[in-house]
């Protein structure tokens, strides 16, 4: 009997470990949830596709209404499917109008993407790295170039 009940103990431990787990990720799937309705509570969806739930804690709802909003967003975008997506990202209008709209603590840096070069595991060779910045030099022109960011964006004083 006493080994019975070990079993069991040992079996309600591992339940209520999954249990807590699964509580864990429940709240954060429903935190998730939430914020990205914040984020998008000032999209307007035509009515067929409105929440029709009275209750403000249905998650499924919320989450077919972010679908929705979702959606249209895209189709006003006019984004079909994640390659054009990353190409309207990587382009230069794109680009040229986050700099415009981001503030000059708030600075995005495009990143090449990796060549099948980068992908040594130490990439090394003291020929083919001789013109590889170090990481002082690329903090270096970062720092310049949020100074000069900074500085750029104070305006004369126009005259009347």
């Amino acid at each position: 009997m006493q080994e019975h009940l070990s079993k069991e103990q040992t079996r309600r431990g591992k339940q209520t470990a999954d249990l807590e787990r699964s509580y864990r990720l429940h709240t954060d799937v429903v935190s998730g949830i939430q914020h990205v309705n914040d984020i998008l509570k000032d999209i307007k969806v035509k009515p067929p596709f409105r929440s029709t739930s009275n209750n403000p804690d249905d998650v499924v709802e919320k989450l077919a209404t972010c679908e929705n909003k979702l959606m249209r967003l895209m189709d006003y975008a006019k984004i079909k499917d994640s390659a054009s997506y990353a190409k309207i990202l990587n382009s230069p209008e794109f680009q040229e109008f986050m700099e415009n709209r981001l503030s000059g603590e708030n600075l995005r840096v495009r990143l090449d993407e990796p060549d099948a070069y980068d992908s040594d595991d130490f990439g090394y060779d003291s020929q083919d790295n001789e013109d590889m910045q170090t990481a002082s030099d690329i903090k270096r022109q970062g720092q310049n170039l949020m100074d000069s960011r900074k500085t750029k964006k104070r305006g004369r004083k126009k005259k009347n």
